[in-house]
C-alpha cells in the first residue's frame, strides 16, 4: 500500500493477497478516492501496531512468571510419574495409574547387584529421570530399577524444584500485586494457608510437598488470569481473545495439579507400604532423603517472614 511514480504523477495502490497466495494490487488513481484509501490503509496500519503493542505489553507482565510456572509443571510431572512407576504403577495411553503385579515381579534385584548409580549434575539427573519415564511408560520395566535407584541417590532433584516453585510464586504475587501492598500481604498469607491446608490433608513426602507447590502456583496463575479483566478491561478484541486463551490454559493447569495431588493421595500411602518390601534398601534411602527434605521445607516456611521465596 502506497503511492507509486509513474510519468511523473503520484499514483496510489493497494497489495492484497489472493486466495492462492499471490499478491495482487488495487488501483485508486490519484483523485480524492486515492487520498482517501491512503488515509484508510495508515488508520489501519496505526491500529494494527497499537494490537501488537498491547500483546506485547500483555506477554511482557507474565514474561517472568510463566517460563518458571511452565518449568515446574513440566518437571514435577515428570517425578510424580517417576516416583509412581518406582512404587510399582503403571497407565495405559495416559489412562489412569494401576497397580502392576509385572511391573514389581519383573524388578527384584538381588542386594548384591544394587549399586549407586553414576555421579551426575543435577540438570543429567533430570535429563536422564524423563528418559527413564519415558522407557517405562512405553513397556520397559527393566527402567524402573534405574528409575528407583536414582531417586534415592539424587533427592537434591527435588530440593531444587522446590526453589523453583518458590520463585514462580514471587513472581506471580508480583504480577498480580504489582505496587499493592495490601493485596501482595494477602496473597502471602493466602499461599501460605493453601499450603498448610494441603499438606495437612496429603502425605509426608519430597514429591507429595512438590505437587502441593505445583497447585499453588497454578492457582496463582488463575487467580491472575481471572483478575485481569476485573482490573482492567481489555483495550481490543485482539487483547480480548489472549487473555481468554491464557485464563484457559490457567484452568486446564490448575485442573492438572489438583489431579496430581488427588492421585498422590489416593495411591502414595499403598504405595509406600507395598513397595518397601520390593524395593528395599533404595526405599529407604528415598524415605530419609524425603523426610530431610520436607523438613528443609517447613523449616524455610517459618523462617520466611513476611515472604521471601527465593533471592532477590
Amino acid at each position: 500500500m502506497s503511492w507509486e511514480t509513474r510519468a511523473n504523477n503520484l499514483y496510489y495502490y493497494r497489495s492484497f493477497r489472493i486466495p492462492g497466495g499471490q499478491v495482487r494490487k488495487q488501483y485508486f488513481g490519484c483523485g480524492a478516492s486515492a487520498i482517501q484509501a491512503a488515509e484508510e490503509d495508515d488508520r489501519k496500519r496505526r491500529r494494527e501496531l497499537e494490537i501488537r503493542r498491547q500483546l506485547t505489553e500483555e506477554r511482557r507482565r507474565t514474561a517472568t512468571a510463566e517460563p518458571l510456572t511452565t518449568q515446574l509443571n513440566d518437571e514435577s510431572s515428570t517425578l510424580l510419574s517417576a516416583t509412581l512407576l518406582a512404587a510399582g504403577y503403571h497407565r495405559v495411553n495416559y489412562g489412569p495409574w494401576r497397580r502392576s503385579r509385572t511391573m514389581i515381579a519383573s524388578n527384584l534385584a538381588a542386594p548384591g547387584e544394587k549399586q549407586r548409580t553414576k555421579s551426575m549434575t543435577d540438570k543429567e539427573a533430570r535429563s536422564r529421570v524423563r528418559e527413564l519415564v519415558a522407557k517405562a511408560e512405553s513397556g520397559e520395566t527393566t527402567a524402573v530399577v534405574e528409575i528407583r535407584q536414582l531417586l534415592a541417590d539424587h533427592p537434591e532433584i527435588f530440593r531444587r524444584l522446590g526453589d523453583v516453585a518458590s520463585c514462580a510464586h514471587k513472581a506471580w504475587i508480583n504480577v498480580i500485586a504489582g505496587k499493592n501492598v495490601e493485596l501482595r500481604e494477602m496473597l502471602i498469607h493466602r499461599v501460605g494457608d493453601l499450603k498448610r491446608q494441603l499438606r495437612v490433608e496429603s502425605t509426608d513426602t519430597a514429591i507429595t510437598c512438590l505437587v502441593i507447590d505445583q497447585v499453588v502456583g497454578t492457582w496463582l496463575q488463575l487467580y491472575h488470569a481471572e483478575m485481569r479483566d476485573a482490573i482492567d478491561s481489555a483495550p481490543s478484541l485482539k487483547v480480548a481473545e489472549f487473555r481468554l486463551k491464557q485464563l484457559e490454559s490457567a484452568h486446564r493447569r490448575h485442573l492438572k495439579g489438583i489431579a496430581a495431588l488427588a492421585t498422590l493421595q489416593r495411591l502414595l500411602p499403598q504405595a509406600s507400604g507395598d513397595a518397601s518390601g520390593v524395593i528395599g534398601e533404595e526405599s529407604n534411602h528415598t524415605k530419609h532423603g524425603h523426610n530431610r527434605l520436607v523438613s528443609n521445607v517447613e523449616m524455610r516456611d517459618e523462617e520466611t517472614s513476611p515472604f521471601q521465596l527465593c533471592p532477590s
